[in-house]
């Protein structure tokens, strides 16, 4: 389990810019009679019954993309939670098990063998540099920053690379 742990406040203030955010590109986005119907609205109730259920069932996963530049400081919006799941038999045993109970939820989920900048025999090593954070008392896994922004490089997409330019400029203050 990693053991780096930042103060629960900082992911909270910054969650909660991001559902600001969110419920604002919402509002923007419908108010264009053209554009389809998607929910974007991501609330914190929604991403911590995502995490409670992995936790119970003991998924070893990491927190990527879009949420972990959220945490880092870097506020900008995403309208899923991607996940990069370790891929043993038994770890997947106990995913399919976690999503039976939240699949009522709006919440788009993206899991993840590999990365753009690490694959699937990288998934221990970075495992142990994440991050474990805290959203009201329920602990999450996340990728450490250094990794994300290599990850990030790695996939030469326009936003990933703005993600990686903007998280370079950030120093941690936990």
């Amino acid at each position: 389990m990693p053991s780096n742990a930042p103060p629960k406040r900082f992911f909270l203030e910054n969650l909660n810019r991001f559902c600001a955010l969110m419920r604002l590109a919402s509002r923007f986005y419908h108010a264009n009679p053209l554009n389809e119907h998607v929910r974007l609205e991501v609330t914190s109730a929604d991403v911590l019954k995502v995490l409670s259920s992995l936790n119970a069932h003991h998924v070893q996963y990491l927190i990527v993309d879009g949420l972990a530049c959220v945490f880092y400081g870097y506020i900008r919006t995403s309208v899923d939670l991607t996940l990069w799941v370790r891929s043993t038999s038994k770890n997947k045993e106990n995913l399919l098990a976690s999503l039976d109970h939240f699949t009522e939820n709006g919440l788009k989920l993206n899991l993840l063998e590999d990365l753009y900048g690490f694959k699937q025999a990288d998934f221990d090593q970075c495992y142990t540099r994440a991050i474990i954070g805290s959203l009201d008392n329920v602990p999450f896994n996340l990728i450490a920053l250094g990794d994300l922004i290599q990850d990030k490089q790695a996939s030469k997409r326009r936003q990933d690379l703005t993600d990686a330019e903007a998280l370079s400029r950030i120093t941690p203050s936990y």
